[in-house]
């Protein structure tokens, strides 16, 4: 997968997954990606204002920018898994399907639709990769980790020196990227107070925003991690950008003959850290309802995560961000 390959798609990922992570607070672990691939596969059903506002969201040609990236995605390392269905249990238009090659057309999975909810496209992202270089277990130990509300907990701790050059800053927030199969994971510090708003963008930024550490070595403080989260993001589409899908004035009449509006979009998600790896999982639900060396001294920076921080999991050739994650509690691992 090449960055050049997605030039259109993955800015309108880290946009979304911008204006996305802005809508949450306290621990949650999301996938950018997941939630994108659902919407884009839903404009490509849609017309009139709600293609629009869609479209503002996915970027233009919808359609295409899903096949672009499902494709892309299908060239993952063993142990990934990369999919969209589609269930329904109403009529669904053959232009759609075709427009949508990529899109599997198949049983239900995961959450029961009500009565009156006809239609589902459903997204299972799940990526785990062992570190290039892994911790040590008999270097973990209990160390102090201040939560949201300062109140200092012990928790089980990772540590291990990384290349000066896998750390850096931008603008205040320290970046360390991790290396695992097929993945860049990237572990983000901001200052005291700062929230997922301000510190997790800093993961994607231009590369000539980034300040290289001044140190000969740098040492890193880790806790492990285990998030789980369940959200329902069509809660934020209105504040996204894209109310009209959530209306019953919503168009989506190159789907289905049935009318139809987004009533939920559930995902579920799971981000764990240990001395071994990365293990990352989501499941996302939009789920249609009816309207009917040198010999000086050397400069060594240590960075302690103990206070709030963030993850952010890429693909690591492309940049595309497959999960987002902001760690605001003692961690748990």
């Amino acid at each position: 997968m090449t960055e050049t390959v997605l030039a259109g798609p993955i800015p309108m990922v880290r946009r979304l997954a911008e204006r996305w992570i802005g809508r949450l607070s306290g621990d949650f672990a999301c996938s950018p990606a997941g939630l994108w691939l659902v919407l884009a596969a839903a404009a490509a059903g849609a017309g009139g204002q709600t293609a629009r506002e869609l479209g503002e969201l996915v970027g233009p040609e919808p359609a295409r920018a899903f096949t672009e990236v499902t494709r892309a995605l299908e060239e993952h390392p063993e142990g990934w898994t990369a999919d969209t269905g589609l269930w329904a249990r109403t009529p669904v238009y053959r232009e759609f399907r075709e427009a949508l090659p990529d899109l599997r057309v198949g049983a239900e999975a995961g959450v029961r639709p009500d009565d009156d909810e006809l239609l589902m496209l459903v997204n299972t992202l799940a990526v785990q990769g062992r570190w290039e270089s892994v911790f040590k277990s008999e270097l973990t130990t209990d160390r102090p980790f201040t939560d949201a509300d300062g109140v200092e907990h012990r928790v089980p701790t990772m540590s291990k020196k990384v290349p000066p050059a896998n750390a850096w800053t931008v603008d205040g927030v320290q970046v360390v990227a991790l290396l695992a199969r097929g993945l860049q994971v990237s572990f983000l510090l901001g200052a005291p107070g700062e929230g997922p708003a301000e510190v997790l963008p800093a993961a994607w930024v231009a590369k000539d925003r980034r300040r290289p550490v001044e140190a000969d070595e740098v040492t890193i403080a880790l806790p492990r991690v285990e998030l789980r989260t369940r959200l329902d993001a069509a809660r934020d589409l209105p504040a996204l950008g894209a109310s009209m899908a959530v209306r019953r004035e919503a168009d989506f009449s190159k789907l289905s003959p049935e009318p139809l509006m987004i009533s939920r979009v559930l995902q579920e998600s799971v981000v764990r850290v240990d001395e071994y790896g990365i293990t990352a999982a989501a499941v996302t639900h939009g789920i249609f309802r009816s309207l009917s060396a040198s010999t000086r001294k050397e400069r060594v920076r240590h960075i302690a995560f103990d206070r709030p921080f963030g993850i952010v999991v890429f693909e690591k050739v492309s940049g595309l961000p497959l999960f987002t994650a902001w760690q605001s509690s003692a961690p748990r691992g």
